[in-house]
């Protein structure tokens, strides 16, 4: 795998910074620095170097939740014979995506990528240990 001239940016959530000082240093962008190509995978602020495909497949209720707040620009849908919803997308880390699929509980199923569904597997079985009474 080639070296990406991106391989050391920073990505910061604005929404975190407090306050702005000017400090007159500077910078030269390097060559081929493309940050609609950085961002373009971007679910959060988080990221990986690999691409997954995540697709989810959603009751009807969930769908109508996802479209209003999509997780991506690029994210598909795709109705299925049965009433429900796929959703498609390509993401560069499964950690940002996680919650937001979680928070749908059983109206989602992750169809793919199997990474995510076996890490949200794992989920599932570990939560429920954490509420069983007694323990």
């Amino acid at each position: 795998m080639q070296r990406s001239v991106h391989s050391n940016y920073r990505t910061f959530v604005l929404r975190r910074l407090r306050r702005a000082k000017k400090t007159g240093a500077t910078f030269e962008r390097p060559a081929g620095f493309a940050p609609a190509e950085i961002i373009r995978y971007y679910v959060g602020a988080y990221t990986e170097k690999e691409k997954h495909l995540a697709r989810v497949v959603l009751d009807p209720f969930a769908a109508f939740h996802v479209r209003e707040t999509p997780w991506h620009e690029q994210q598909t849908f795709e109705k299925t014979p049965d009433g429900r919803t796929v959703t498609t997308l390509w993401v560069n880390t499964l950690f940002e995506i996680e919650p937001d699929i979680l928070a749908l509980d059983d109206r989602a199923e992750v169809l793919g990528s199997p990474e995510l569904r076996e890490r949200l597997r794992q989920v599932n079985e570990r939560v429920p240990a954490k509420y069983r009474m007694g323990t």
